[in-house]
């Protein structure tokens, strides 16, 4: 995969680091976690968010907050749910839209979840369950 395949082969570096830092865990298998990347490539890239900002790319980080965590390392090994591509979905589509970080991203939410845009690049950079 090293040297035939290079973007799955970084996808799969990715994937172990997820793994390593605890942000994921190994029960959701290298083949769910590319199927996910892929899922999200087809869709929720190229759509329109509330804010209409459109949707260009996706985070590792987005990626492994879609799937949880049983403990996040970041926040005192407190557990974080995943989030359906369906609600989130739904959050960049019709939430509230709330500016962060000083303008540097957008947040859409809704009851079940918020989603972080960076309104510049369109790039997906966290869910958050609620």
């Amino acid at each position: 995969m090293k040297y035939n395949d290079v973007e799955r082969y970084e996808l799969l570096k990715h994937y172990v680091k997820s793994i390593d830092s605890g942000m994921m865990s190994p029960l959701y298998g290298f083949d769910k976690y590319e199927e996910y990347r892929d899922r999200i490539e087809n869709e929720l890239v190229g759509l329109t968010a509330a804010s209409g900002i459109q949707i260009k790319s996706q985070s590792y980080h987005f990626l492994e907050r879609v799937f949880g965590t049983w403990h996040d390392p970041k926040h005192n090994d407190e557990i974080r749910n995943g989030v359906s591509l369906e609600d989130i979905k739904d959050a960049i589509l019709n939430g509230k839209i709330k500016i962060t970080h000083g303008g540097d991203s957008i947040l859409h939410s809704i009851e079940i979840c918020g989603v972080t845009i960076n309104p510049h690049t369109g790039n997906l950079i966290q869910v958050n369950p609620k």
